[in-house]
């Protein structure tokens, strides 16, 4: 078992999940050669970094929004076949789906 636990440093960061990754970054960089920053007998990165986040010689900040990549909006699933791209709507049409013109009667 780990010892600091994650339960008793989760306080030290906004959650687990930024937790686990700012531990993992620091355990990389100490299995990287980075010097240790506290007095421990541990040889695991891993515990090694737990307990620095533990003492509050590593911390996490939040990045910058200008950092941050910009991302395109999901197209919309529902949108009709004639907005969709070519070889979607055409996949679409070959499947059967609305804009095809086939009716379940084969009409």
């Amino acid at each position: 078992m780990i010892y600091p636990s994650a339960d008793t440093i989760e306080d030290r960061v906004k959650s687990r999940y930024s937790l686990v990754i700012l531990a993992a970054k620091r355990a990389k960089q100490i299995k990287e050669g980075a010097p240790i920053l506290i007095d421990t007998d541990s040889t695991n990165p891993l515990t090694v970094a737990l307990e620095e986040i533990a003492a509050g010689m590593v911390t996490a900040t939040e990045p910058e929004a200008e950092i941050m990549p910009r991302t395109k909006p999901e197209a919309n699933p529902h949108t009709p076949p004639a907005a969709l791209p070519d070889a979607r709507a055409d996949a679409l049409t070959t499947l059967g789906g609305k804009g095809s013109g086939d009716d379940a009667t084969g009409a």
